[in-house]
């Protein structure tokens, strides 16, 4: 705007000369110069300002529609993990009840490891997984006589107990402690 205006033409004081009017002018023009060269660098700062604000904001949507995303897997996962544990529970009781069929059947823990191809010690912990499902299964509904033992699950200890298995726990050779996934 300002580039394409004319510097005013020198007015000339009488008893100047040409040559002043001329360097005048001339330094006009330079200042005028400065002032547009001024304001075209701030133009210039002004749009990159303006690109940096725009990119951050940019980013900080992509940083939340990420976070979201991964909060959604990780629900997504979680569900899925819940939903597999379920669907074992469920194989791993059917593989109980099997083992009990088997031993309802007069097979020892030995026959039901070989049966099945697993440890004697495996068979045993299945047999007994079964028989704590059933005896927990609500048959007819008894009232408790002794009114201190209310709430407080009877434990049955036999010689092919084992404490491990009683909470749940057992040792698998090479796994050391922990919930026994053996198929």
């Amino acid at each position: 705007m300002d580039e394409n205006r004319r510097p005013r033409p020198a007015r000339v004081r009488r008893g100047s000369s040409p040559e002043v009017a001329a360097r005048l002018q001339r330094s006009r023009r330079r200042a005028l110069d400065r002032r547009a060269a001024v304001r075209e660098r701030e133009k210039i700062v002004t749009a990159a300002v303006r690109d940096y604000i725009n990119a951050w904001h940019a980013i900080r949507l992509v940083q939340q529609r990420r976070d979201t995303d991964i909060d959604d897997l990780k629900r997504r996962i979680e569900d899925v993990t819940v939903r597999a544990e379920n669907e074992i529970a469920g194989h791993e009781q059917a593989q109980e009840v099997a083992a009990a069929a088997i031993q309802e059947q007069g097979h020892t823990d030995n026959e039901i490891a070989e049966f099945l191809e697993i440890s004697t010690k495996h068979a045993r912990q299945l047999v007994s997984a079964s028989r704590r499902t059933e005896a927990t299964k609500p048959s007819s509904p008894q009232p408790d006589t002794d009114p201190e033992q209310v709430g407080v699950p009877h434990v049955h200890e036999s010689e092919d107990s084992d404490p491990l298995v009683e909470t749940g726990r057992t040792i698998s050779p090479g796994l050391g402690e922990g919930n026994d996934a053996i198929p």
